[in-house]
């Protein structure tokens, strides 16, 4: 009896140490925050709400940022590098030339040119 309890806690134990544990953070931002030169390089804020932040000088390094509502926010000298911005609304962003959009993955992010046309950008072919 005592040999498959320690058996049964051996199982349990592997079981435990075998499982990995998706911690999800919300992000409850209000509007118009002041998050100037934030770090938030390899975080996951999916779906996070950053309408009309002010992000200057952010740092979003390879960050996921899939559905996440930059509506109207300031993001000039911001660094979206290498980010997943997928199904992003960036509508109204305020950028400038500083800011780095390199190697970020697009698909379904909306954008508008300032004139009131909006646009859907699906997978680019190589």
């Amino acid at each position: 009896l005592l040999f498959l309890r320690k058996l049964k806690m051996t199982k349990v134990k592997k079981i435990i140490k075998d499982l990995t544990i998706d911690i999800r953070v919300t992000y409850n931002i209000r509007k118009e925050a002041h998050l100037e030169g934030a770090d938030f390089r390899f975080d996951n804020l999916e779906k996070v709400d950053l309408e009309g932040a002010f992000l200057g000088s952010a740092n979003f390094f390879e960050a996921n940022l899939r559905g996440a509502n930059l509506r109207g926010a300031k993001v000039m000298g911001t660094d979206f590098s290498d980010s997943d911005l997928c199904g992003a609304d960036l509508r109204g962003i305020e950028y400038d030339e500083e800011t780095r959009f390199d190697n970020v993955k697009t698909d379904g992010m909306i954008i508008d040119d300032g004139y009131g046309n909006e646009y859907v950008l699906g997978r680019l072919k190589k």
